[in-house]
Formats: structure tokens, C-alpha cells, sequence
């Protein structure tokens, strides 16, 4: 059981809440005229409904058409092939062989028709040839360079993307999970209370019953007071005191039972729905090390492609690590990337949501949420969710929805208040000199009786008291809060803002590793052009200018 708050509702004051500027820049993404009240997420109003996600999508939808158009372009490079789009097709650099070139050479220094300078056409073969090397070794220094950055940039945001951004909403994940459990425990604590008061009220109602038939009746208790009620009874005016006790007994009704017992059931079902959250979440708590395994592999295989481009780059990549990156690196590489746009995709809608809900008053927004699923709620769960959300952090606080709890409590006292009154005028006159007064022999029973009875009121009114200690705004409030303004709006805020903004630039430089998957690939028959062509061309070229 937990400790009961001591601070009262008027006297206790909930965190203010300041909007971070990461939450501010999320929620002021473009909406193109739809609103942005979070609030009409949950409408009934099918319309209503659809012109929030229409503006809260806009980001999403924006990712996914970047990654289809830039997929398309791919698929189409592919279809073209390298002798449209050269290496962007995926195949290797290719280096003319020297015998083309040479005729290439022949055909413009012999044709009549050209309109080449002389100077021109005397370019040697050789040196055609090695510009045509040069062109294609720095074209491939800077499609290999342009990958190797983007591979080290994806590792340096999946860093970033760990350490700041899953960490943090894992942290904020587990916080929530913690608060969920306390939020139980409160419940639990209160709806223990409500019950052990409802079982001391139903006995102290048995007995308060009990005692008022015996007053009711003047043979009972006092037959001369009833016959002479302005005749006061060993100087006490019986009838009078009588009387009064019976009114404030009569206004104990039925002691609150049947508002305690429809409490009680409230509480039981907020329970109920504690519970379930808590399983839902220890359920999915594998979402953090599935993304981070995810993420992982991702680096992994940026790790394998950054290997494939040194190794290619410095001529000594084995043919079996080539076709491993090429067959079955890049397709799990490429499947990887697309799911990331996905989650891109999605962690964007997660981060408009969670600004929305944190905008301006995270409680009011999700009162507002509340109130659209109204109809379907408890009537008094949605008036105590209100209250404990949103109502503990007003001033002037709201009307309890369990104030009728706190008001009985005052009818309690007043009960008691009477009954020590009533006996008080008892104390000091003798048991049989008032029994003789009064005509009957049962009037010590009926004093004994209500003695008994007054100490019961004091059970059900420390039953009360405790009730309404355990109801208390301190008591559930302060959870509410920390899971709010620090789980979602602080810690959640930020950690979906660093996924998606890291995922984006993971899925950009993924994209660009896929369109420069030739990098890995050594350049077509580079040495053994050079090894078994470049020597005789020169040969050649000097036997032919020789001859010339």
C-alpha cells in the first residue's frame, strides 16, 4: 500500500509545462490549410477527422514520393544500361581498348571531311588512349569517393540515431512503463480505501438502524420524555436532544454506499485499462532491440561496401568478396533501405503527432482527445480523468467528480459531533435514577448502544478521511504529469525528432550508395589494358610516326 498524500486539492500546485523548440518546429510543419488540433484526431466527425490527418501526413506522404521517384530513376538506369547512362546502370568503369581508339584515330586523320585543326589529327594514339584512362580513373576516384562518404556519413548518423534518439525514447518508453505501474498503484490504494470504507459503512448503517428504531420507539427509551416532551427529564430536555440526534443520524442516508460502490467499480475499471497498457507495454518492449539490431545490420553492411571500394580501389579485391557484395550484400542491403523509408516515413508522422500533443497544454490537448470519445466512457472515469489531468493544474480547481465523498465526510462529523453531545448530557447522572425518570429499564442499553455506535462513525469517518486523502490530486497528478511533460513531450520529442531527421539522412546516403553500387567494382580489364596494350601501342605509335 502506498502512502497516502497529506497535501490538500486547494493547496497543491502542478509543474507548468514549456513547449521545447524541437516541438515548436515539428508542430509548425506545413499543413496546406488542414488543422492542426490534435484533438480532432479522435472526432466522430468523419470529416473533421480526415482534415487533421491530412495535414498531419503531409511530411510522411512528401518522404515516401522522394523515395518512389528516386526508385523509379533507378529502375530505369537499370532498363537504359551502360551504353545510355554508362555507369549509373550499376555495371563497371570500362576503358575503350587501345585498337578502338587507334581506329578511331586513323578514321579522323585520313578523312578529307573532317573539320579537326591540324593539330589535331596528329594527335598520337598513346596519348588518346591515356586521356581516355585518366577520364575514366577520375571519374571512378569521384563516384568511389562520393560513396565512401556517404557510407561513413550513414555510420556517423546511425551514432547519432543510437545514442540520441533510440536511447533517449527508450528511456522515455521505460519511464512511461514505470508510471503506468505507479499510476496502478495509486488506483489500487484508492479502491482499497473506497472498499474498506464501503464495508464499515454498511456495518455502522446495520447499527445506526438499529439505534434509530430504539429512539423511534418510547417504550424503548424514554416513555415520560415521549408522553411530556417539553418536560425536561432529570433536568435534560430529552425529547429536544433526541430529536436533534435523530436528524443528523437520518442525514447519513444511506452513508454514501451506493456512490461509493459506483466509485469503487470506476476504479476497478481504471484498473482494469492500467493493466492492459502495462501488458501492451512489456509486450512490444522488444521494439528497441529489433531497431537496434535493425540498425546494426545496416552499418554492417555499409562496413562490408566500405572494405569492397578500398580493396577495389587498391586493385586487390578477391573475385569472391566482389560477387558476395554484388549477389548478396546489396539485394538484403537494398530490401533494408526501402523498410527504412517506411519507418522514416512513419517516425515523421510520430514526430507531428507527439508536437501536436505537446503544443500549448499537453493536458488540455489530451482532455480534448477525451472529450471526442466522451460518449463512450464512464461517465465518471471521463470526470475524474478530466479532473486529474487537466483540473489539478487549474486555478481555481474544478468540482471534484468525487466530491460527494469529501461531503458525507462532513455529514460523518456532524454525526458524531451529535451522538458525543447526546451522551454528554448522560455522563454524569446515575443509570437508575434516569432509568426511573424515563419509565423504562432499557434506556443504559440505549446509552451503551450509542457509545458502541459513535466509535463505529469514527472507523467509517477515518475510512472517509482516508478515501478522500487517497483521491487526492497529489496522489495521481504528478504521475500524470511526469508522464506528459517528461516521457512524451520532453524525452519523446526529442528522441523521435533525432530518429527521423537521422533516419532521413541514413535513407538518403543509402540511396546514393545503391545508385554508386559500381564503386566496389574494379575498373573493366584496367591492368591488363595497361600490361599487355600500353607497351606495344607505344611501339606502335613510334613505328607509325617513324614511317609518317
Amino acid at each position: 500500500i502506498m502512502a497516502l498524500s497529506t497535501v490538500p486539492d486547494d493547496e497543491y500546485v502542478a509543474r507548468s509545462f514549456i513547449p521545447t523548440r524541437i516541438i515548436e518546429l515539428m508542430h509548425s510543419i506545413p499543413r496546406f490549410g488542414h488543422t492542426d488540433n490534435i484533438g480532432y484526431a479522435a472526432s466522430s466527425d468523419g470529416d473533421v477527422q480526415e482534415d487533421y490527418i491530412l495535414g498531419a501526413v503531409f511530411l510522411s506522404a512528401f518522404i515516401l514520393l522522394v523515395f518512389f521517384v528516386w526508385l523509379t530513376v533507378l529502375i530505369i538506369f537499370k532498363c537504359l544500361g551502360s551504353r545510355q547512362v554508362g555507369c549509373a546502370a550499376g555495371t563497371k568503369f570500362k576503358i575503350a581498348p587501345f585498337d578502338k581508339i587507334r581506329a578511331y584515330n586513323a578514321n579522323q586523320r585520313y578523312d578529307d571531311d573532317s573539320e579537326q585543326d591540324e593539330e589535331q589529327r596528329q594527335i598520337p594514339d598513346i596519348e588518346h588512349w591515356e586521356a581516355e584512362v585518366k577520364w575514366v580513373e577520375r571519374r571512378a576516384r569521384r563516384t568511389r569517393t562520393t560513396f565512401l562518404f556517404s557510407a561513413l556519413l550513414v555510420l556517423a548518423a546511425s551514432a547519432v540515431l543510437i545514442l540520441l534518439g533510440l536511447i533517449v525514447l527508450d528511456n522515455a518508453y521505460k519511464t512511461t512503463q514505470e508510471s503506468v505501474k505507479e499510476m496502478g498503484g495509486s488506483i489500487t490504494n484508492a479502491a482499497t480505501e473506497v472498499k474498506k470504507l464501503i464495508i464499515v459503512s454498511n456495518q455502522t448503517k446495520t447499527h445506526r438502524d438499529s439505534i434509530l428504531d430504539g429512539l423511534s420507539n418510547s417504550t424503548n427509551w424514554c416513555p415520560n420524555a415521549a408522553a411530556n416532551p417539553t418536560t425536561p427529564v432529570l433536568g435534560i430536555p430529552i425529547a429536544n436532544v433526541t430529536s436533534e440526534l435523530v436528524t443528523n443520524l437520518n442525514g447519513l442516508s444511506d452513508f454514501n454506499i451506493r456512490g461509493a460502490i459506483t466509485l469503487e467499480e470506476t476504479l476497478q475499471e481504471a484498473s482494469t485499462e492500467q493493466e492492459e497498457i502495462s501488458f501492451e507495454m512489456d509486450l512490444y518492449s522488444w521494439w528497441f532491440y529489433v531497431t537496434l539490431g535493425f540498425i546494426l545490420l545496416l552499418d554492417l553492411l555499409c562496413i562490408i561496401f566500405i572494405c569492397g571500394v578500398i580493396t577495389a580501389w587498391c586493385g586487390k579485391q578477391p573475385v569472391a568478396f566482389n560477387k558476395f557484395q554484388t549477389f548478396i550484400a546489396m539485394p538484403i542491403f537494398s530490401f533494408l533501405v526501402n523498410i527504412s523509408w517506411l519507418f522514416t516515413s512513419g517516425f515523421a508522422l510520430a514526430a507531428v503527432l507527439n508536437a501536436d500533443v505537446c503544443t500549448g497544454s499537453p493536458e488540455e490537448n489530451l482532455v480534448a482527445i477525451f472529450h471526442e470519445k466522451e460518449a463512450e466512457m464512464n461517465p465518471l472515469l471521463f470526470g475524474m480523468t478530466k479532473y486529474y489531468v487537466e483540473g489539478c493544474a487549474s486555478s481555481p480547481k474544478p468540482d471534484k467528480p468525487t466530491a460527494f465523498v469529501d461531503s458525507f465526510d462532513s455529514f460523518v462529523d456532524t454525526a458524531i459531533t451529535s451522538s458525543k453531545m447526546f451522551l454528554g448530557n448522560f455522563t454524569d447522572v446515575d443509570p437508575d435514577q434516569l432509568a426511573s425518570e424515563c419509565g423504562s429499564n432499557n434506556v443504559a442499553v440505549v446509552l451503551q448502544d450509542l457509545s458502541s455506535f459513535s466509535d463505529s462513525l469514527a472507523s467509517v469517518s477515518e475510512g472517509s478521511s482516508s478515501t478522500i486523502e487517497s483521491l487526492r490530486c497529489s496522489n495521481f497528478n504528478p504521475i500524470a504529469t511526469g508522464i506528459f511533460h517528461d516521457a512524451i513531450c520532453y524525452d519523446s520529442a526529442d528522441g523521435l525528432a533525432v530518429i527521423f531527421v537521422m533516419l532521413f539522412v541514413i535513407v538518403v546516403c543509402s540511396m546514393i550508395m545503391i545508385t554508386l553500387r559500381v564503386s566496389w567494382q574494379p575498373v573493366a580489364d584496367e591492368n591488363s589494358w595497361v600490361a599487355e596494350e600500353a607497351v606495344p601501342a607505344v611501339a606502335q605509335a613510334g613505328n607509325f610516326n617513324s614511317k609518317g
